[in-house]
């Protein structure tokens, strides 16, 4: 009896150290913010340039033609800044959104507010759902 109750207690401390380490909802894999993410870039059908974050040298303003090349593209990237988004997982909501990515000394709920209106949303009380993908402003 008392090696099982010593077992039993060594094993709820372990479970109680590891719990306190790393609590459940921090780092779990179900937030997904995508730096970079420029929705107002403008792409053609059939063009294939890659994006700047896969090439490491500076994209050339203009092509330049040659006898014999193909046509000459542009590219037409309107985004001047980088938007934070967030694709909505099952049970968010826009104030455990806001209260996950408040900047330090910024209110969750004026957070969440500033979400919704950056992502096109009436209020916060709309709702959501999984897939959708809002603005972190």
């Amino acid at each position: 009896l008392y090696r099982g109750s010593l077992l039993v207690l060594l094993i709820g401390t372990a479970v109680a150290l590891w719990l306190l380490v790393r609590p459940p909802g921090s780092g779990d894999g179900t937030e997904v913010v995508i730096p970079g993410f420029t929705p107002t870039a403008v792409v053609s059908e059939g063009d294939a340039t890659p994006s700047p974050e896969a090439t490491s040298e500076t994209p050339a303003a203009e092509s330049t033609r040659t006898p014999g090349a193909g046509r000459t593209r542009t590219p037409q990237a309107t985004a001047t800044t980088e938007q934070r988004v967030y694709v909505v997982q099952t049970n968010d909501s826009l104030t455990a959104i806001g209260e996950r990515f408040a900047p330090p000394g910024v209110d969750p709920f004026q957070y969440a507010i500033a979400i919704a209106e950056a992502s096109g949303l009436a209020s916060i009380d709309e709702q959501i759902f999984p897939g959708q993908v809002l603005v972190l402003p």
